[in-house]
Formats: C-alpha cells, sequence, structure tokens
C-alpha cells in the first residue's frame, strides 16, 4: 500500500497502530507525517485532533489500514465530509453476527451459527453441527478463532474468547453488547479471499488468493 502510494504521489499521513512506534511507522517514503492517536483508549479525543489536524491543513481522504478501526474512520469521514463507508454499514461489517444474520436474511450462503451474550449461554450452541468455530463477534486478523470438534471442548473454549473479548477487544466507552462470542458450523475445505473496492455502488474485484498464500487465482 506504501509503495503503492509513493508510485501515485499521494503523501500519506499516517496514524501507527497502537503496537506500533513512531520510528517504524516513518520508514515508508510516502510517509509525510505520523498522527499518534489513542483510538482504542480515547476515541473521542482522536476524533477530535482528526478534525483539528484537517481544519489546519485538510486532505484528500481517510481510510482504514486494519478492520478494527473501520467504524471510527466512517465515523470521521462523515464529520469531514469525506468519501466513506455509511456508519451503520460499517458497524455491520465490524459485527459478524449482524453480518451472518443479514446474509441469510437475504438468502445468500452462511453456516449455521449461534450468538452468545453470555458465556453461560454456551448450550445454545449445541443445537449446531459439530465441528465448530468459535470466534470474537468483533475480533479481527482471526485473534481468539477457535475450532472446537466436540462439546466437551466447547466450555472452556467459549470461556477463553470471551475473556479475550473483555480484555482485548471492548472498545473505551463502547456499547455493552459490542462483546459477544459467535459459534458457527465448521466449513471444510480450500479458503479463499476476496479483495474488492466498491465506488459509487460498483463493485471492482482486484484479486482472489489462496488464504495464506501468495497465489493468485485472479
Amino acid at each position: 500500500m506504501f509503495d503503492s502510494a509513493e508510485r501515485a504521489g499521494i503523501d500519506l499521513v499516517l496514524v501507527p497502530r497502537g503496537d506500533d512506534s513512531v520510528e517504524s511507522a516513518r520508514r515508508a517514503k510516502s510517509v509525510v507525517e505520523v498522527l499518534p492517536l489513542d483510538i482504542d483508549g480515547d476515541p473521542e479525543s482522536a476524533l477530535s485532533a482528526i478534525v483539528e489536524r484537517f481544519r489546519r491543513d485538510p486532505f484528500d481522504g481517510i481510510m482504514a489500514g486494519n478492520e478494527k478501526v473501520v467504524p471510527f474512520v466512517a465515523r470521521a469521514a462523515r464529520m469531514l465530509g469525506l468519501p466513506g463507508l455509511p456508519e451503520e454499514v460499517a458497524a455491520v461489517v465490524r459485527d459478524k453476527r449482524s453480518m451472518r444474520r443479514l446474509l441469510r436474511e437475504a438468502g445468500l450462503g452462511a453456516p449455521g451459527f449461534v450468538s452468545l451474550d453470555s458465556p453461560d449461554r454456551w448450550t445454545d450452541a449445541l443445537t449446531l453441527r459439530f465441528p465448530v468455530v468459535v470466534k470474537p463477534a468483533n475480533g479481527y486478523s482471526s485473534l481468539g478463532v477457535v475450532r472446537v470438534d466436540d462439546k466437551d471442548q466447547l466450555v472452556p473454549a467459549v470461556a477463553r474468547t470471551w475473556e479475550l473479548c473483555e480484555t482485548e477487544l471492548r472498545q473505551a466507552g463502547g456499547p455493552a453488547n459490542e462483546v459477544g462470542v459467535l459459534v458457527e458450523e465448521y466449513l471444510d475445505g480450500p479458503e479463499v479471499a476476496a479483495e474488492s473496492l466498491i465506488h459509487h455502488g460498483r463493485v471492482r474485484v482486484c484479486a482472489i488468493e489462496w488464504k495464506g498464500d501468495d497465489r493468485a487465482l485472479l
């Protein structure tokens, strides 16, 4: 992404991740400014800082570098009048419970799933066909995703994933219902990642790849 920006002559103002240093964030030649913000711990102050930065020197666009901050970036784009996802769409794509439900309501293929609003509700998942996958509803980068082969493994898996949601994935000041666990039936077979861009309602497929592999199908 940074190399592409350099080739296109685009200057980037980079908000580094919490686990990244300012020094490493400056390595890419296309990064002309680093703006450290605590999006996780203090999203309101982070948003105010972006608005102030835009007021001083407007920029042409804003994008999320990881899926965790997609709702935050959607909100910032709306406040700045820049292109971006509608906030309600950003919320859906970050909440796997809502996404699965909407896919099912649209008649699209989706595995059997159960949404748990408490670790004590693990028995609700016994209606599913094993093996199943336990995952945080608002997770990212496969964090906390666990395959469970039988019901004896289900209780500890749900408990561990729930603890991860509480300690690592809850946003400061976020709604209570953002924490939750999704249990869904495991689908066997090769994993494929589809990369696409949507502009004015038109989808452009950029690449279809084997997940975890450099081989591109398209």
